[in-house]
């Protein structure tokens, strides 16, 4: 059964998977930088997609923390940084990099039954 957690992180993932950045939560399809919860935001960063969904969590002081924790526990796993807007914004970062580890996120709250 899908937690709240997982379907949560795995729509965070959609955002990344449809526009990535790094450097801000979030920016416009003109590449400017938004809030996060602007109708206008097409690129999020790992944090940005995470508050992104979490602002519309029922809990989402719970939710965006939890979230996050996943994502740190996913990066010691992969051998990164914990510091999730380290990971983000690496200079030699890559979408696929970051898709990656909200993978194995989703794994980590599958296996805690988060």
């Amino acid at each position: 059964m899908t937690t709240p957690a997982q379907t949560s992180l795995a729509l965070a993932r959609t955002y990344i998977e449809k526009g990535w950045t790094q450097r801000t939560y979030a920016r416009t399809q003109f590449n400017e930088p938004c809030r996060v919860s602007d109708d206008s935001a097409t690129k999020f960063c790992a944090l940005g997609a995470v508050t992104k969904v979490s602002l519309d969590a029922p809990d989402s002081i719970w939710m965006q923390a939890t979230l996050w924790w996943a994502l740190e526990k996913a990066a010691e796993q992969l051998g990164a940084t914990p510091a999730i807007v380290i990971y983000n914004d690496g200079p030699f970062r890559t979408k696929e990099e970051v898709l990656a580890l909200f993978d194995e996120a989703l794994r980590v709250l599958e296996k805690e039954g988060i």
